[in-house]
């Protein structure tokens, strides 16, 4: 489904919503179109969650706002670069916080406030573990490993892998496919491993597709999508399939 238009409430405070308001038009503006897939387990609504997303283009960050608006209703917490930060400072009233890579003192004041924050019911965070933008072909993603001390600073979070792909066929503006995989259950000893290497397994998945579809991609995505990651994402070093209850299950 295309998702730039359409709308989702979660910020209340005004300047949050304006913010989020010039995102969404951002991506009318910018991008052709946006093709999304979610699976349809999800954590339940009081779980902290971490998305772990590889980062391909300056949308990014918006995109995972909208994925976290669709699918669940508490507030997301968006890590970006600290110089980021300061160039869009209204980003911090729609969630964003910044974190300067090469400063401890920066580093653990993040870990403090996301310990803080994921006591919030339902709150998520959005990661981008690569640090830069890379081209979505690189492999492996390159994920780092101060992805590992955020989890831990969110207690035992449910983790979901996003891939972003964006190509341009055959319009002037690209457009983006972002696949959320099967959440699971963050695990130390895997850690920061698993996650690249799911978010890689996903990316392969809409890659070859691309590959063999071409300029009609979009046409049929996203059944593709759900029929093939959603069968196949656990496959690789037999990984068992989310234990995770549904939303609204009893656990």
């Amino acid at each position: 489904m295309d998702i730039r238009n359409r709308r989702f409430p979660s910020v209340t405070n005004l300047k949050g919503r304006m913010v989020r308001t010039a995102g969404r038009i951002r991506l009318r503006r910018d991008l052709h179109a946006v093709n999304m897939v979610v699976p349809e387990a999800r954590p339940d609504e009081g779980s902290p969650v971490l998305y772990a997303s590889n980062h391909t283009t300056w949308w990014d960050g918006f995109l995972l706002q909208r994925l976290h608006d669709m699918w669940r209703t508490g507030p997301l917490l968006t890590v970006v670069e600290e110089d980021h930060l300061f160039r869009y400072p209204a980003l911090a009233a729609a969630g964003c916080v910044g974190v300067d890579r090469n400063s401890l003192g920066s580093l653990r004041t993040l870990l403090r406030t996301v310990a803080h924050r994921s006591r919030v019911t339902g709150m998520g965070v959005s990661l981008f573990p690569q640090g830069q933008i890379h081209s979505s072909r690189r492999r492996p993603l390159g994920f780092e490993r101060g992805m590992d001390s955020l989890a831990q600073a969110m207690g035992r979070p449910i983790i979901v892998p996003v891939a972003i792909h964006a190509e341009l066929f055959n319009r002037r503006r690209p457009t983006v496919f972002v696949v959320a995989g099967e959440p699971y259950v963050w695990q130390s000893s895997k850690g920061v491993q698993e996650a690249d290497d799911r978010v890689a397994e996903i990316l392969d998945v809409i890659q070859r597709d691309v590959d063999e579809t071409g300029e009609f991609t979009p046409r049929g995505w996203e059944a593709r999508m759900k029929s093939a990651v959603y069968r196949s994402a656990h496959a690789v070093g037999s990984r068992p399939a989310i234990d995770i209850p549904e939303q609204g299950a009893s656990a």
